[in-house]
């Protein structure tokens, strides 16, 4: 008797979603990971599809068994139909055709219930030829005896006589006549009811066929589209019977050694949707998070009840799964980054979402990368971006370098007087620092350097910071102006300073520096020229100054014994430009953000 399955679909929210794993240009895994699953669903196992399988076979060799019956009944049905039919004949005499020899005398395809005659005419035997009769009422199959007085219980002689009475009877007997007519009728009736009989019996046979296949016809319709109905739930649930086994979800078991039944309850917790779980605990493992301790189970499911031993492994060598920052994929091996994919017990795998998040953003932003911060917007620690960013603005990212000091230098001073040639360290606040060189002697020194009476020294080579400070170039201090590095068994020092801080960013190109050989220019602009002509026929000059030009004043000047008037012009280009400390465009200022671990 077919016991019929109880199949429950896997319910909860998004069964259906999935997350990619490891996509590449051709392949990608997608692991099932629902929102939540409140009903795991009957599990679609070896079990209990081959359960189906042998229910279907079963309906098939029992319809196949039922048909082979109904077949035989309509064999049995036809000969006891035969026969009824054959027992109503008359046990009379029929005559044969005649045969060659005695061996030739018939004993197939005869009626037990008549009586036979038959001649044989051409037996080597001549004593044997004559008139053979086979009396009805055999047992196994005809017996033919030699017809004669001495043979048989009918011979010619008794046979004329029993004519001649008949005929006697017939001719002085009229009633005969009606006993002949109503056995005639009676026999007629009688294969009549036998006929109707048998036809009924058989239209019942096969309405009672047809209604039997009809039931069982449906039944299998009705299991092929119970089948097809719960397709969906058993697709969920071989889904979820393929990811069983292996590393369970870590729990805190709030002790260093949990007992043999909190291990094996946890465990049922975790895996009570399985049919049967013996199939599969052997070798299940998990993680005590309370000391990070690996259990293993060995089960042994020929006991009645089963025994679940677990044995404590030391310290876990995978980490514990955490559901929201993790997940399981199939087919992981040892080549798999270890920090990415945990090798697992049969082909599996635990992701670590972490790892692999963290190292896509070191490929995009590793150390040494600069990224700028914008006006309004957040910085990389208001992000809380992975490592340690640092504000690189006024940072030192670059130097020059030469071979020889220039020994105790001072640091311009404002108002302090300068003679030709002197030198210098200058800087403004968050910008490059160097050295200068006074062109002309200079009283009263302004409040910044003047690059029209300032020559920078810039004679050494400039080396980024990254390609210099090799071990690590961001973590360690910035060199000051006029330290001493020793690179290769060479001294250098330090003649200038590059920061990102107080410059403009440019492609490079046209009149820009060359791309890192040269990388940074000084503040220049186009040059500005500018004459006048006075005439010692003239005092004065003709007409008024205009534009940058302006009358500074008068002076007096003596030329041989003439005395003459003479207009000092001045030249300002603040009368006709905006001016400042230095030439510069419309100006937002960002910081820029250098990653150093």
């Amino acid at each position: 008797m077919y016991k019929k399955t109880d199949w429950k679909a896997r319910k909860g929210a998004n069964l259906n979603r999935f997350e990619k794993l490891q996509e590449t240009e051709r392949f990608v895994i997608l692991e099932n990971k629902p929102n939540s699953v409140t009903v795991p669903g009957t599990p679609f196992n070896e079990t209990n599809m081959n359960k189906i399988e042998q229910g279907i076979s079963d309906a098939h060799e029992m319809i196949a068994r039922e048909e082979q019956s109904r077949m035989d009944g309509d064999k049995e049905v036809l000969v006891t139909a035969k026969a009824y039919t054959d027992e109503a004949q008359l046990a009379t005499q029929t005559w044969l055709p005649a045969v060659n020899t005695v061996a030739n005398l018939p004993v197939t395809e005869m009626n037990k219930n008549i009586n036979y005659l038959c001649r044989t005419i051409n037996d080597p035997d001549q004593s044997k030829n004559g008139v053979y009769q086979c009396i009805a009422g055999w047992d196994n199959e005809p017996v033919w005896t030699f017809f004669s007085d001495d043979a048989d219980w009918i011979d010619e002689n008794e046979m004329a006589v029993s004519i001649n009475a008949a005929i006697n009877e017939h001719n002085t007997k009229p009633e005969v006549h009606k006993n002949i007519q109503d056995s005639i009728e009676d026999e007629v009736s009688g294969r009549k009811q036998a006929i109707t009989e048998e036809t009924l019996a058989r239209n019942y046979a096969v309405n009672a066929e047809a209604q039997t296949r009809a039931a069982a016809d449906n039944k299998l319709q009705g299991n092929i589209d119970n089948t097809n109905n719960n397709l969906q739930g058993l697709q969920d649930n071989f889904n979820a019977w393929i990811g069983r086994g292996g590393y369970l979800n870590a729990f805190d078991f709030g002790t260093f050694l949990p007992t043999q039944e909190e291990l094996t309850n946890q465990a049922l917790s975790q895996i009570s949707s399985i049919a049967n779980p013996l199939q599969i605990w052997n070798g299940t493992k998990i993680v005590n998070l309370f000391n990070n301790y690996l259990w293993v189970l060995t089960n042994t499911p020929d006991t009645d009840p089963p025994v679940f031993e677990w044995s404590n492994q030391g310290t876990s060598d995978v980490t514990p799964f955490v559901p929201d920052r993790g997940g399981y994929i199939v087919g992981a091996n040892h080549s798999d980054p270890p920090e990415y994919v945990r090798p697992l017990l049969n082909g599996k795998g635990r992701i670590d979402i972490d790892a692999i998040v963290d190292a896509i953003f070191d490929k995009e932003h590793p150390v040494g990368d600069v990224v700028v911060q914008y006006p309004g917007t957040d910085s990389p620690k208001d992000k809380d971006w992975r490592g340690q960013w640092v504000d690189w603005t006024s940072r030192a990212s670059a130097y020059r370098l030469r071979t020889s000091s220039f020994g105790n230098v001072s640091t311009y001073t404002k108002n302090a007087n300068y003679t030709k040639d002197t030198i210098v360290m200058y800087h403004l606040n968050g910008d490059d620092w160097g050295y200068y060189k006074a062109k002309e002697a200079i009283t009263g020194a302004a409040e910044q350097l003047d690059p029209v009476k300032w020559e920078q020294q810039r004679t050494g080579t400039l080396i980024w910071r990254n390609k210099l400070q090799d071990i690590n170039p961001w973590a360690d201090a910035d060199l000051s102006i006029g330290q001493s590095i020793t690179r290769n068994g060479t001294t250098y020092y330090v003649e200038e300073i590059i920061v990102y801080g107080g410059k403009y960013f440019a492609g490079y190109g046209g009149n820009r520096p060359a791309f890192e050989s040269g990388g940074v220019d000084r503040d220049v602009s186009r040059q500005i020229k500018a004459s006048t002509a006075g005439s010692p026929n003239f005092n004065g000059i003709r007409g008024t100054p205009s534009g940058a030009f302006y009358s500074v004043g008068s002076t007096k000047s003596c030329v041989g014994e003439d005395l003459w008037n003479a207009i000092v012009l001045g030249f300002d280009s603040s009368r006709v430009v905006p001016t400042g400390a230095e030439n510069s465009p419309r100006t937002l200022s960002v910081i820029y953000w250098l990653r150093i671990g």
